[in-house]
């Protein structure tokens, strides 16, 4: 019986793997790699973009924010009143400053006082802004103490995809 036993367990003479099988193996790991780094390489771009349109939109509500709080700091509109914030956004084909946005201070006399300038990430661009007819153009938010808001789109793009940022007459922001 413990022969039997023995036996059973007894090692074969085939010690290894066939060249077959470890080309088969070598193959299906490298189909399972390549599938695997495209859907992470996507996916990293599709959080690129998505980043930036958030950050957008960020800047966005702060100039909402600073608006309706009607706090200035000590070097905003120094001597002059304020009237408000904006964000600027220049597009990937302006002159200067392409695919930047600034948050600005906006006093009484029309002097605009710089607070934070945004560069977008490289391989995303604005592509275009989208502002009523009666708006200065380029200036999709500028919140004013009397409520003043003006509302608008931005598309960014970027890795064959776009993200548009929606800016609503009532101040709120969709990003789609």
């Amino acid at each position: 019986m413990i022969r039997q036993f023995i036996k059973s367990f007894k090692i074969s003479s085939s010690l290894g793997f066939t060249l077959i099988e470890i080309i088969i193996v070598f193959t299906v790991l490298a189909i399972l790699s390549v599938v695997g780094i495209a859907s992470f390489t996507n996916y990293s771009r599709t959080q690129t973009l998505d980043n930036e349109a958030k950050n957008l939109g960020n800047a966005i509500t702060v100039a909402r924010s600073m608006a309706l709080s009607q706090v200035k700091g000590s070097s905003v509109c120094s001597g002059n009143t304020l009237s408000g914030y904006q964000i600027q956004v220049y597009i990937k084909t302006a002159p200067s400053k392409p695919n930047t946005y600034e948050l600005s201070a906006v006093c009484s006399n029309n002097i605009l006082t710089l607070i934070t300038q945004y560069k977008i990430a490289p391989n995303i661009s604005i592509e275009s802004i989208n502002v009523p007819p009666t708006a200065v153009p380029n200036i999709i938010f500028s919140p004013i103490i009397t409520g003043g808001i003006t509302p608008g789109d931005i598309v960014l793009s970027g890795y064959s995809k776009n993200r548009t940022i929606t800016i609503g007459a009532d101040g709120r922001i969709d990003i789609q």
